[in-house]
């Protein structure tokens, strides 16, 4: 929105409400309005007026030899940042877990393309965690926390898992319809999570005895092991979502959940970033804020 000091010098330099308002792109009037309510703040007349002409009074012309440079200087940093945006060029690299190649997430992140029409996106998939200057890793978006500390690290959002299954996997066992007949099904988690307390809506904590014959800390293999029928798998609800909506995943004891490892991207530096790189790291954060929102208000009360 035009600040009235805008309006003002404007209104100078065209010395009238109808050349000004053609290049600020508002009505005569609405300028008219706006004048008269800065001159009322400030306590003076700054334009003698006629039908034709405005013509700066004394005060104005005071006014005008203070703020012209500074409305110039501000006008051509805000022109060079909006030039600067749309004539992004270059390459980011970003390293991405494999649970994001079947979730919702990576739309956001090809939307990015849409946003920087210059940048050029190198995706690799990878849970491992690389040297991010060996691999010239601009952004390295992972699950759970760094073994590098030197890293800068931002969290994006908070996930939480939910129990699923396969058809095939409930048509030939006996589907646990309390939490206490958990404890009859080998629950398919990641081998990291030691201690599986589930949260329970409708009494207290779960406690999930874990697969034996899987260990992994891949979403994504356990996504395909709870596909094919091997069990009761514990995954996250983002990833698990669009095969819940086909129907080959079935969600199993809804009122049980679990907080997983949080999601983060890391880099380098804030110096050692590109002007393309943090241009996709800003846009990155913004799109998990509404992410964040959305896990804050459904994590599980502790009141149990």
């Amino acid at each position: 929105m035009l600040s009235e000091v805008d309006i003002f010098v404007t209104l100078v330099r065209t010395g009238s409400l109808a050349k000004a308002g053609k290049l600020l792109g508002m009505p005569p009037s609405t300028l008219s309005r706006r004048l008269q309510a800065f001159e009322k703040r400030l306590g003076t007349t700054l334009f003698f007026r006629s039908t034709k002409a405005l013509r700066c009074t004394c005060e104005g012309e005071s006014l005008y030899a203070l703020c012209k440079d500074s409305v110039d200087q501000l006008n051509i940093a805000l022109a060079s940042m909006k030039k600067e945006r749309v004539e992004l060029i270059g390459k980011v690299r970003i390293q991405l877990p494999s649970s994001f190649v079947d979730c919702s997430e990576s739309h956001s992140i090809l939307d990015l393309l849409d946003t920087y029409p210059g940048i050029r996106l190198e995706l690799l998939i990878n849970d491992q965690e690389p040297d991010l200057i060996l691999e010239g890793i601009d952004l390295l978006i992972h699950v759970g926390e760094l073994k590098n500390t030197a890293c800068v690290t931002k969290k994006l959002f908070d996930t939480e898992l939910g129990l699923f299954a396969a058809p095939s996997y409930l048509d030939r066992t006996v589907r646990p319809d309390t939490a206490d007949r958990l404890v009859e099904h080998e629950v398919l988690h990641d081998s990291s999570q030691k201690d599986c307390l589930m949260h329970n809506q409708n009494g207290p904590p779960v406690q999930v005895r874990h697969h034996e014959r899987l260990l992994t800390r891949s979403s994504m293999m356990l996504l395909q092991a709870t596909l094919s029928g091997m069990g009761v798998g514990l995954l996250p609800m983002r990833l698990a979502q669009r095969h819940l909506e086909s129907g080959a995943l079935i969600r199993v004891l809804p009122e049980l959940s679990m907080a997983g490892r949080p999601v983060y991207v890391s880099y380098l530096s804030s110096r050692s970033l590109s002007a393309c790189a943090r241009a996709v790291l800003d846009k990155t954060l913004a799109l998990a804020l509404p992410l964040q929102r959305e896990a804050t208000q459904s994590a599980p009360s502790s009141n149990h």
